[in-house]
């Protein structure tokens, strides 16, 4: 556990940004951030630029929806939908994409001082 949370607090802009990323819940993410005392300054940037897609994804996603009250008819963007879907898939792929990073660098790092 003190090797995660070193490499926590050493890459805590990437670490709050990758869990943004993956929509876990801000509660969690905030206590976790707390407890491992990563800096506020970089706790703050990460979650607003972490947040956005997520923000993006839901309201496109909210906003495909329309709905005709005097017709009560209902219909659906499909555009709106497939951004949506996108940026989605987009947030999670760049998640993957740090957390592989990490581990390359982490094995890397753990040959060489074999």
């Amino acid at each position: 556990m003190d090797g995660y949370a070193a490499r926590i607090r050493d890459n805590s802009f990437e670490a709050v940004l990758t869990v943004q990323f993956v929509y876990l819940p801000f509660d969690l993410v905030n206590y976790l951030a707390d407890f491992l005392r990563v800096g506020w300054k970089r706790f703050t940037l990460a979650t607003l630029l972490g947040s956005l897609p997520g923000i993006v994804s839901f309201v496109l996603l909210g906003s495909s929806v329309s709905m005709n009250m005097s017709t009560g008819t209902m219909g659906l963007d499909p555009w709106a939908i497939l951004v949506s879907v996108a940026v989605f898939a987009g947030s999670i792929a760049a998640s993957t994409y740090f957390k592989m990073r990490d581990d390359k660098e982490e094995n890397d790092g753990s040959q060489t001082e074999a």
